[in-house]
């Protein structure tokens, strides 16, 4: 910062490890002047501020850490994965906001940043229906949160019935899609044995034999049809 002194030099190397923030690590990569002199240089700033860098800056650090707990959305999170091994979360939350959809897309390479004992969370930001394979990958997910909106899954019988525990305990309601669907008996003691399920909205018949529809074991069909 002292532009008297970097005039006169002729070259300006780094005495020992040093942090920097996003702004003076760009300014000191621009210098041709400047080495690290083998040492390590941590560049410490927000999300969007490592994510600004330079090609040049980018590559000049050792290392790039979050200066805080923060959230960013999917997008954000992919390229912060594009850093590499150089990007750590130094300790701080990284949560993930974003639609139902896109936070159903991430792998588990970009859900792995949190290496070092930090959290990575990651919250909806809508109340959209969900299919009941999109729920199952969010159930995957690290921390996973409805963030206080309504979380439905919403598919056909088959599907429903085959939900995992993990993938009900987050719904705020199962749900057959708003149609008129014929069930048998063991399918409707099934829906009816679902997490948080609810018939609203839907048409269900249940066709089978009388045996079966007077099996004890499976009587739970009659909780949840509007006719037999």
């Amino acid at each position: 910062e002292n532009a008297t002194g970097v005039a006169y030099a002729t070259a300006l190397t780094l005495s020992a490890n040093a942090p920097a923030d996003a702004d003076d690590a760009t300014t000191l990569a621009a210098n041709p002047l400047f080495s690290t002199g083998g040492h390590a240089l941590t560049i410490s700033d927000t999300a969007a501020a490592l994510l600004g860098l330079n090609t040049a800056t980018e590559q000049m650090a050792t290392t790039l850490a979050l200066t805080a707990s923060q959230s960013v959305n999917v997008t954000q999170l992919v390229e912060l994965t594009e850093l590499g091994v150089k990007f750590y979360l130094a300790g701080h939350t990284l949560t993930v906001n974003d639609t139902a959809a896109r936070l159903a897309t991430l792998n588990t390479l970009e859900t792995a940043l949190a290496n070092g004992g930090e959290t990575l969370s990651t919250d909806v930001t809508s109340a959209a229906p969900v299919n009941a394979a999109t729920a199952t990958l969010l159930a995957a997910l690290p921390a996973f949160s409805d963030h206080g909106y309504l979380l439905v899954v919403q598919d056909s019988v088959a599907n429903l019935i085959a939900l995992p525990a993990a993938a009900q305990a987050i719904a705020t309601t199962v749900q057959l899609a708003p149609v008129a669907v014929i069930i048998t008996a063991a399918q409707g003691a099934a829906l009816a044995a679902l997490a948080h399920f609810s018939a609203a909205g839907a048409s269900i018949t249940v066709s089978d034999t009388i045996a079966d529809l007077n099996n004890a074991g499976t009587a739970g069909w009659s909780t949840i049809t509007s006719t037999y």
